[in-house]
């Protein structure tokens, strides 16, 4: 389906299938007034071509976010594999192997950081459970 030829229509079902907004919000984004917008969303959503369209471009959206997040996790492959060749590689320097293994770890969430927390002007932190005395 082509673009709609109205365009406050074609930027209402944009907004509806990527913005992540409110039917309203959408229609007040879009052109339609803020007074009206709950109405008019309402009324472009019984439309059949209005429905549609959102479906049409809700559909190559979610095309596009799985075309990257399959780039995303071949490049992450490709690291990986490079990480473990060098590990392997007893020619290999041997901080050179050990970064790699660290950046490997890493990369499959072998590593826990240790955080610390503390409260206001670097106090302990303190909890209260209901029904506590103390």
């Amino acid at each position: 389906m082509a673009a709609l030829k109205d365009p406050r229509q074609e930027k209402f079902c944009r907004l509806m299938a990527v913005g992540g907004k409110t039917q309203e919000q959408a229609a007040i984004d879009a052109g339609y007034s803020a007074k009206s917008a709950r109405q008019a969303a309402s009324r472009l959503l019984t439309k059949a071509h209005i429905v549609d369209r959102v479906a049409e471009l809700q559909a190559v959206t979610e095309e596009k976010i799985a075309d990257e997040q399959k780039d995303i996790i071949d490049e992450l492959s490709k690291l990986r594999k490079f990480w473990l060749e060098v590990i392997d590689n007893k020619e290999e320097r041997m901080n050179n192997r050990l970064k790699a293994s660290e950046l490997y770890g890493k990369s499959v969430a072998a590593f826990v950081e240790k955080r610390e927390v503390s409260g206001k002007d670097g106090e302990p932190i303190t909890f209260r459970w209901a029904g506590d005395d103390g």
